[in-house]
């Protein structure tokens, strides 16, 4: 028997919109308002959205997993090798201060226990492009969370919901439901007589209590013992999403584990252990301060460093997940180094998945066609988020462009990297809340959340331009799962 794709279920959605677009309108108005008061919001600023979510069938879930097992068992080895290898570890050129944080001894299994593997996905093809890994910061469960919320108050929820649950044939054209193991990808459609009724429902996943669940296993793998910690979630406040912080702290503390927010400057050790300010004493750290921010304000946080050092705190996660999370294992991945050490189909999946990546003063890159051709890449630092830095040639003149990349390549020390500009999927939404009455394309970028190396749900973002950023135009969208019931 056939199954829905995310694709037809995305016709659907649309084509009870136009059934009567001024009642979806008032609808999609009274989700706005709810967000606007949410508590999807980042300094003073509330998540924007369209109408139409992203609904994702039995098959792409099937995909999304296959994505992230593989991707995290490719991940373990190249931390394994970092970690045994000077010669290797030498290859990402990390400072050595760093270097010493990385190879500090962790005590439970997950080298990498938290991680958003953002993608480029066709859901026509399914074929994939992998965009980013974020590791630590990895963030917007709450933004997923509260656009799911006024989701339910729209009418093309509602209606949707309501038909599926009374019994929808699968389109006859749906193609076969595979998915591979490394690579995976739809099958071309293929005409078949029409199926029988099935009843599905339209669930979330759930992005916080899931979370907390993983944390505090890996807490007592690490202790051997079965405790309920102390946790404190770092940042540095500034950059800090506190809201979702907040909602964090709900969860944990419903696992049983005592949960406070704290500035990451402020721990202070002392007597053999990490205190709070208000004298708490932290038995494990969900870090959500980026690699990056630490190490620009090193000197500001040893307190926290030293209790890491001393072995005085459970870090969850620790400094091996920069080895992912840093850019440069885009380039690494595709070198001899790597490909020694992982197996041909791991080699062939990185290949077909894993955009070209160079470095910017490497001697393979032709300088008159990445000049004559710029709409095929894109500039990166190695290290940093938000996309701040990045500059992609489809958003540049030809004079931005040759500005850009010639500072970069004649400067000895730059860090940038070269990469294979991927070309997002583009999906049809409408913005109702706004007084839309035309749908238009957006471009889509797929964020698959992994706990400790499993598919736990997805952030979805669509941009109206080629670059999914908040330098641009950025949205989210809620994201629903079609269940067989």
């Amino acid at each position: 028997m056939d199954e829905m794709t995310s694709e037809q279920l995305t016709e659907r959605y649309i084509a009870l919109t136009k059934e009567d677009l001024p009642a979806h309108a008032a609808t999609a108005r009274e989700a706005n308002e709810y967000i606007s008061h949410s508590t999807a919001q980042y300094h003073g600023r509330y998540v924007k959205t369209l109408y139409v979510p992203k609904i994702y069938a039995e098959r792409e879930q099937r995909i999304f997993a296959d994505i992230v097992s593989t991707i995290s068992g490719i991940f373990d080895k190249v931390v394994a090798r970092y970690l045994q290898d000077p010669g290797y570890r030498a290859l990402f050129g990390f400072d050595k201060r760093l270097e010493e944080l990385i190879c500090q001894p962790s005590r439970y299994h997950s080298l990498v226990p938290i991680a958003r593997i953002d993608i480029f996905l066709d859901e026509k093809t399914g074929n994939f492009k992998f965009c980013e890994f974020n590791t630590d910061g990895s963030s917007a469960m709450n933004e997923d969370r509260e656009l799911n919320l006024a989701l339910k108050k729209t009418k093309g929820y509602q209606d949707l919901t309501r038909k599926l649950s009374q019994g929808l044939a699968p389109a006859p054209d749906s193609g076969p439901a595979k998915s591979q193991a490394l690579g995976p990808k739809l099958g071309p459609a293929k005409s078949q007589a029409p199926s029988l009724a099935l009843q599905y429902s339209l669930d979330t996943m759930e992005l916080f209590d899931s979370w907390a669940e993983v944390f505090l296993r890996l807490y007592r793998e690490h202790t051997a013992e079965d405790a309920f910690p102390h946790v404190a979630i770092v940042d540095f406040m500034e950059h800090a999403t506190e809201m979702e912080f907040e909602i964090f702290v709900e969860a944990f503390r419903r696992k049983g584990m005592e949960t406070a927010v704290c500035e990451i400057r402020d721990l202070r050790r002392r007597d053999g252990g990490l205190y709070t300010p208000d004298g708490m004493r932290v038995d494990a750290i969900y870090r959500r301060a980026v690699t990056a921010d630490i190490m620009e304000h090193y000197g500001e946080v040893t307190d926290f460093l030293e209790a890491v050092r001393a072995d005085e705190v459970c870090l969850i996660g620790d400094f091996k997940t920069q080895i992912v999370h840093n850019k440069i294992i885009f380039m690494l991945l595709h070198g001899e180094e790597t490909k020694s050490f992982l197996t041909p189909a791991e080699c062939e999946f990185i290949k077909e998945h894993v955009p070209m990546t160079y470095g910017i003063h490497d001697a393979r890159i032709c300088e008159k066609d990445v000049l004559e051709n710029k709409d095929q890449w894109i500039l990166k630092p190695r290290d940093s988020y938000g996309s701040l830095g990045v500059h992609a040639g489809v958003e540049c003149t030809d004079e931005e462009w040759r500005e850009y990349f010639l500072k970069e390549r004649k400067n000895a020390a730059s860090d940038y990297l070269l990469q294979e500009f991927c070309m997002p999927y583009r999906s049809p939404n409408i913005d109702l809340a706004q007084g839309g009455t035309e749908f238009f394309p957006v471009y889509n970028l797929t964020g698959l959340y992994a706990y400790a190396g499993k598919f736990s749900g997805v952030y979805s973002r669509i941009s109206k331009s080629e670059i999914i950023s908040t330098q641009y135009s950025e949205m989210s969208l809620p994201t629903l799962f079609l269940r067989t019931i």
